[in-house]
Order: structure tokens, then C-alpha cells, then sequence
């Protein structure tokens, strides 16, 4: 995953990243770029690739990354039910699509959205990557749509 970083400088050029943009809801089929305005190290601050977060899920299901004693302790802890009934421990959301269960992170910032859903029996992962921004629809719901059709 050399390609992967945590980007410290919004200022710096990088070669072939892709630009946000989210529609104009004042002019139908119209965009703007939502231009990423601060310098934050983290969970907004991680740049990657397609290549690289496949490369990642591979890893997930060698039990590599991470390990099983750690996925096991972090599985350990205790959840919270959000309002949508859905468990949340870990930075993970648990649940189920037309019975089979899923692990799932998604997020959204500055018109990028992701969201990467595990469907545990089937061994199925399925990544969600988007530099447009549409309002009122959140990863979480996209990764489940998805995994509906697989399920």
C-alpha cells in the first residue's frame, strides 16, 4: 500500500487525485467543487486508492489486518444501539441485509463519500468510493443497497 498517506498539507499537488464536487441544488444540473479547507491528520485526512483498499480487504479476510486477537478484543467490547436499531461498537456498524449479516464503516467529508461493507458468511466485501456529494443520502445506506442485491 505504498500509494496510501495521510495528507498533512491540503496545499500539496497530488498526482491524479480526484476532485469533490456535489450538484447545486439551486441549478438543476448544475455542480461545484468542494474544495477540502483545512489540514487535519485522521480519519479525513487519509488518502488512498482503489488498488490500495482492495489490497487492505484482502488482508481483512487473510486475518492479517487485523489480526484475530485484536478483531477479537475490538468485537469484545460493548455497542450502542443508534436510533436506526443498528449496533455500533469500534467504528464498525453490525447488522443484516435480508438475513445475512455485515460489518460495515462508511463516512462522508468535503463531497467524498465511502463505505466498506463485509457480508461475514459469504466472505464478500463490497467498496464504495464517490467524489460527488449528494445530500441526504448516507454511505451506510448506499453499502446497504448494495449488499442488498448480493444477499
Amino acid at each position: 500500500m505504498a500509494i496510501t498517506f495521510f495528507d498533512t498539507l491540503r496545499a500539496r499537488v497530488v498526482d491524479r487525485k480526484a476532485t469533490a464536487y456535489a450538484p447545486d441544488l439551486r441549478s438543476p444540473g448544475q455542480y461545484f467543487s468542494k474544495l477540502k479547507n483545512f489540514d487535519v491528520v485522521g480519519d479525513v485526512g487519509l488518502l488512498t486508492t482503489v488498488d490500495d483498499v482492495v489490497k487492505w480487504e484482502k488482508n481483512f479476510w487473510k486475518d492479517r489486518l487485523p489480526n484475530q486477537t485484536v478483531l477479537e478484543r475490538m468485537l469484545s467490547l460493548p455497542g450502542v444501539v443508534r436510533e436506526n436499531g443498528m449496533l455500533y461498537r469500534c467504528g464498525m456498524e453490525f447488522g443484516d441485509v435480508n438475513g445475512e449479516p455485515y460489518v460495515s464503516h462508511g463516512g462522508r467529508m468535503d463531497g467524498f463519500k465511502s463505505v466498506i461493507l463485509r457480508m461475514t458468511r459469504k466472505k464478500l466485501s463490497l467498496i464504495y468510493l464517490s467524489n460527488c456529494d449528494v445530500p441526504f443520502i448516507s454511505s451506510e445506506a448506499i453499502g446497504r443497497e448494495i449488499a442488498s442485491v448480493c444477499a
